[in-house]
Parts: C-alpha cells; structure tokens; sequence
C-alpha cells in the first residue's frame, strides 16, 4: 500500500477515535459529587444524583443534590412551559445545595422528560398540579418528610401557587418569583408595554411585527402562528430590557446549558420539541388561569419575589392580587436590579432570601409544635 494511503489510513483512524471519545463524553449526563472545599473528598451524608420517575405513566427527570441529606427539600419548578433552568439554577443558586436538599424538575414535555408520544390531553394545568404532587410525595417518602419548600418561576410560579391551594399540607411555604397572576391580563400588558418602547425607540420592525399579530389573547388561540406569535412578542419583550433588567437578549445565559455536565448534545432535539408541545398544548388552558379567583387564599405561608422592571408578570395586576390574598403568612421581596429573572439577575440576594424563609418557617414550625 503506498505511504500516503497508510497515513491517510492513519490520520482517519485517529479522527473516528477521537470523534467517537467526544461522541461518548457527550452522550453520558451526570451531575457531579459534591466535595469538601478543603479537601476534595466527596462528604459523607451529601446527595448528588439523577433520578427517573414514573407518574400517571410519564417519565419525570429529576436531579437532587444537597450537601447533607438531611436538611429541608426544596422543589424548584420552572418557567415556560417547558423552559428547563437547571443549568441556571445550578449555576446561580447552587449555593442553595448547602442549606437544602434541592430538587432541579423538568416537568412532563421539557427536554429530559420529553417524549414523542405524550398526548397533548396530558398537558393541562390540572394535570400539572398533580404532577407536581406526585413529585413531592415521591420526595415525601424517599426522604421520610412531612413537608417540602416549593418555589415557582414565571409560568412555575403559577403552578406552584395552585399545588399549595389544593395541596397545602405538604408543603412548609410557597414562593413564588416573578409572579404571574392572569395570563390574559398579562399578555395584553405586556404586549402595549413592550409596543410603547418599540415606538418611543421608532424600531419600526418591533413596531410592525408587533402590531401585525394583534392584541392578546388573539393570537395565543391560533395554533401554530400563535406560538410563533408569542415568541415574537416575548423577542422584543426581551429587546427592550423587560425581560431581564438592562441587557436585550439571553446571551449571558445560553452558556451555562452547554457547560452543565447534566445535559448532552442529544437533548438539544428534546428541548426544542418540548417546548413548542408544552407551550401549544397549555396555551387555552393558561388562558382561563386568573389567581385571584382561583387562589383568593391560601393556607401556607406565602412569599414573593419580584423584580421592579418585569413588564412579564404585570406588576399592577401582582400588587391588586397580593393585597387581598388570604394567608397565614404574606411577603413580598423586591428586587431594584431585577426584571423578570430576580433569581439569576440578583442571585446572591436572591439564595440569603431563600435561607430566612426556611430559618423563618421552621423557627415557626417549631414554636407551634411546642
């Protein structure tokens, strides 16, 4: 064989090793131990795990990571629908590991629990709250607990406002961060919100592709140029800093998804399809979700987070909601650097918040036992 075939020979070997190295590195998730600062060693009682469990016949991906074992649960349940923030979470609040065992969710249809056969009728807001149940009851008895914490963000604040009003016995406080109260109300105020900045900064492409698609609700009801719509929308929401406080765009954040050692290249499909399911299969139903009939009280203690920028949330319609709710215990946090994403534009804040309400709530918990 000639000299220039064996090196090409050579030289093809060693790409289809190589190529086949990254391939299997990218293709094993796993989340990594947690260590002593000092020594490195792995601590005895910490948790570092990804586990899969089955509710109503659906997969749900789950990683649960505490320092020690046996300190409080909290459930993280995210944004959307179907907008993993893990990656965020570990990166931002994952100081959170050594106060808490915490619970990272991708809820039924976002990218790790997303799978091509789950029926639209399995995604509705009903169902979620029962996932969200089955869930804690799975860490209930797994961790021998009577009570978990529960935080929600954006479209997980929802979820997680309405699990505590048909579930409050399992749970020692809600809080709820960049609290959505009516879908509708908001849409419609963020909508004009984001439409006046567009004009008072004469961006005649925001102001054209905005008002082509009309007034919300109308176009969450079309089905597949209604997705297309609202993300336009959530687009120059975003452009315009209503979003996330200053800045116009994700990219501070799209990194981390790609360093967190719990994603591979193979869930990018899974993120995009899941997505775009959740979010056409909920959209009717988030349309007839309004807090303010459907959870006037609650008997749980209950915080808010919010941001002072969040055009998202539609904080006029949070102040109304929050001033009459019922509650053994009421907060609201207020966050002056913060849009929509308190809980990664402020992290740090946002982690020694999290550790008062559980001081707090436990402190509490106890004087009543006694």
């Amino acid at each position: 064989m000639p000299q220039h075939m064996r090196t090409i020979r050579r030289i093809g070997a060693r790409t289809t090793f190589f190529f086949t190295i990254a391939l299997v590195l990218t293709s094993c998730a796993l989340t990594l131990p947690i260590r002593d600062r000092a020594t490195g060693r792995i601590i005895p009682d910490s948790i570092a795990e990804i586990a899969t469990i089955k509710i109503q016949g659906i997969d749900n991906w789950l990683v649960i990571r505490g320092r020690n074992v046996h300190n409080p649960i909290l459930l993280f349940l995210h944004g959307g629908p179907g907008s993993p923030e893990l990656p965020l979470l570990r990166h931002f609040n994952g100081a959170l590991e050594d106060s808490f065992v915490v619970v990272y969710w991708e809820q039924p249809g976002t990218c790790k629990s997303y799978a091509p056969d789950i029926p639209e009728s399995a995604l509705t807001v009903e169902k979620f709250v029962d996932y969200t149940k089955g869930v804690i009851d799975y860490l209930r008895v797994r961790f021998d607990r009577d009570k978990v914490y529960l935080v929600g963000h954006s479209w997980g604040s929802i979820l997680a406002i309405l699990t505590a009003k048909k579930y409050p016995e399992v749970l020692s406080a809600v809080i709820g961060v960049g609290q959505v109260v009516s879908i509708v109300d908001s849409e419609i105020k963020s909508y004009h919100q984001t439409l006046d900045r567009a004009h008072e900064a004469r961006n005649e492409t925001a102001i054209e592709e905005l008002t082509a698609m009309g007034d919300p609700p109308s176009y969450v009801l079309l089905k597949d140029k209604g997705y297309e719509d609202f993300m336009t929308k959530r687009k120059w929401t975003l452009h315009f800093g209503l979003a996330v406080y200053g800045r116009s765009s994700y990219k501070n954040y799209e990194k981390y998804y790609f360093e967190a050692t719990e994603y591979t290249l193979f869930d990018l499909p899974s993120y995009i399809r899941g997505r775009k399911l959740t979010a056409r299969a909920l959209a009717r139903d988030l349309l007839n979700v309004d807090l303010t009939v459907q959870a006037e009280e609650l008997k749980v203690p209950v915080y808010f987070m919010m941001g002072k920028y969040d055009a998202i949330s539609a904080t006029h319609l949070f102040d109304n909601y929050v001033r009459n709710l019922k509650a053994p215990k009421k907060e609201v946090i207020w966050f002056d650097e913060s849009a929509h994403f308190p809980i990664f534009e402020e992290p740090a804040r946002f982690n020694a918040e999290m550790v008062r309400i559980m001081k707090e709530t436990e402190d509490g918990a106890a004087a009543l036992s006694h």
